[in-house]
């Protein structure tokens, strides 16, 4: 049936009793802590999360901060009055050449104005083929500027392109409620292919 165990018999003829005691196990070598990389990771992510968060919470309230705060003029009067650009203060400076980084255009000095411009173009060029209107680099025009201006009444003005220059001209009376009557004429002049 099933296998038997061998008794030791001691000197006495009695069997030794049993010990029931265990042997005491080798003692453990600790082990080192391995550095996970992805936990770093992990924590240096939560930690810029939290960066940014803070900034952006204080980014607004420096905003709304900063929107509520009471701006205070300076205690001198003020050089032009608030009324300043209508035709009633100033009725011969409220017509005129007021628009930059175009060839030619006139405007008043209010905020809402009528815009007036030229803008140009060669139909049938084989090249540069461009609508002119801003003053460009590209446009490559030989030259262009006032000839004469005073500024107020009057203006001749010459834009000299390849085939052609074109003249400007403005004209000012004054009278009127809206800063008088005013009139431009454009003429042109082809150069001859022969020069």
């Amino acid at each position: 049936m099933g296998r038997r165990r061998k008794r030791v018999a001691t000197g006495d003829g009695v069997p030794s009793p049993r010990k029931e005691e265990k042997t005491p196990a080798p003692p453990r070598k600790e082990k080192k802590k391995k550095t996970d990389i992805g936990k770093v990771f992990i924590n240096i992510s939560i930690g810029l999360c939290i960066f940014s968060l803070i900034w952006f919470f204080y980014a607004l309230y420096m905003r709304s901060s900063l929107a509520r705060r009471v701006v205070t003029l300076h205690p001198s009067p003020p050089v032009l009055d608030a009324n300043s650009s209508s035709p009633a203060v100033s009725p011969e400076r409220y017509w005129g050449t007021y628009r930059p980084q175009v060839y030619f255009g006139m405007k008043t000095r209010s905020l809402r104005s009528v815009v007036t411009g030229l803008m140009w173009m060669r139909q049938f060029a084989e090249m540069d083929g461009n609508l002119r209107h801003t003053c460009e680099q590209g446009d490559h025009l030989l030259g262009y500027g006032w000839l004469m201006h005073d500024g107020v009444s009057f203006g001749v003005q010459e834009v000299h392109d390849r085939e052609f220059t074109l003249t400007t001209e403005f004209v000012k009376r004054m009278g009127g409620d809206h800063g008088g009557d005013w009139t431009w004429r454009i003429t042109a002049k082809q150069h001859c292919p022969c020069c």
